[in-house]
């Protein structure tokens, strides 16, 4: 199976590229519902870790002057590893619940909305490294949001 070759064009100029997404997309289909919300997991897991331990280097991390409180990033990395084990106790679920896993997919879209905003209002996200992880990390988690809701069955 695959994504359609709908642009010949496309495959003449660039046949490399039509057989990577051809093989993105199949490995994509491959993941369950069960292994995107531990992939989910694992990353509020050692977010959440690198949050909570070491909130004074993520500031410095994420810009040079007018910081985070490093209060606020542990709070951010408590809500994170009880994030990763609501996931984790989701994911062994017989049924996967419709409702918290749409709870866990708004979630992870609030994570993008923020990222961005933050970055584009350039509050306590300065540094080129800051913001290039950052951006980084919502596309990955806006992936995980959009998966589940794609891999959410329809009853």
């Amino acid at each position: 199976m695959g994504i359609p070759r709908f642009v010949n064009l496309v495959d003449i100029l660039f046949p490399n590229i039509v057989r990577y997404v051809n093989l993105v997309y199949i490995h994509i289909a491959m993941f369950t519902l069960r292994h995107i919300l531990r992939l989910n997991a694992l990353s509020c897991l050692v977010f959440g870790l690198v949050f909570a331990i070491r909130p004074a280097y993520v500031t410095e991390f994420l810009a040079n002057a007018d910081t985070a409180p490093a209060e606020l990033i542990l709070g951010i990395g408590i809500v994170l590893l009880i994030n990763a084990a609501h996931l984790i106790w989701a994911s062994f679920a017989d049924q996967p619940i419709r409702k918290l896993i749409i709870y866990f997919a708004l979630g992870d879209f609030l994570w993008v909305i923020a990222s961005i905003g933050l970055v584009h209002m350039k509050l306590w996200i300065t540094t080129s490294g800051g913001i290039f992880a950052t951006l980084l990390v919502a596309v990955m988690v806006g992936l995980f949001g959009i998966l589940q809701i794609v891999k959410l069955p329809n009853r």
